[in-house]
């Protein structure tokens, strides 16, 4: 049987067999966890209704999805693992977050919402849409990407220096 599509504000941990379609908003960097014996990676995704769920990945998943999983992208999501979140790491009024994992299914949509980095001469064509549009920086250089490793996990993380045009 197909998995059924679920709204990510509808998802419980008690959904089983679902796809939810949520746009990957924060992907933190890696880190080790309180205890020290695993690594996390916790991730932020939210829906068209500006719905928030709360993402968590751990060990080998991290490099599993680390070329597949990338900010400001939208993705159908089947068949994360829904957990309610513990009362000691509740910083919301969240009730679920989500663990992706080898057996999740992630697939990029095909939705047409702009990326927040755009160049300057497309921005005319976003202009009288329904979206609000603010220019908050020109980036006049993006370097590389380079590779650094978190000090406290040592776990490799890509990063990109960005130059920005000086407005004031």
């Amino acid at each position: 049987m197909p998995p059924e599509r679920i709204a990510l504000n509808d998802v419980t941990d008690q959904t089983r067999n679902f796809t939810t379609t949520a746009m990957l908003v924060r992907k933190h960097p890696p880190k080790k966890s309180r205890s020290g014996a695993n690594n996390l990676q916790q991730l932020v995704f939210e829906n068209r209704e500006r719905f928030q769920m709360k993402g968590v990945l751990f060990d080998r998943d991290i490099d599993l999805f680390r070329e597949t999983l990338v900010e400001g992208k939208e993705y159908d999501i089947t068949n994360p693992i829904i957990a309610r979140i513990p009362e000691m790491f509740k910083r919301t009024e969240q009730v679920y977050q989500m663990t992706i994992n080898a057996a999740t299914q992630i697939s990029e949509t095909q939705s047409a919402l702009p990326s927040y980095l755009i160049p300057l001469t497309k921005v005319g064509d976003y202009i009288g849409k329904n979206e609000r549009i603010d220019i908050i920086g020109i980036a006049v250089h993006m370097h590389d990407k380079a590779i650094v490793r978190a000090k406290s996990s040592g776990i490799p993380y890509e990063v990109r220096k960005v130059e920005m045009l000086d407005t004031e």
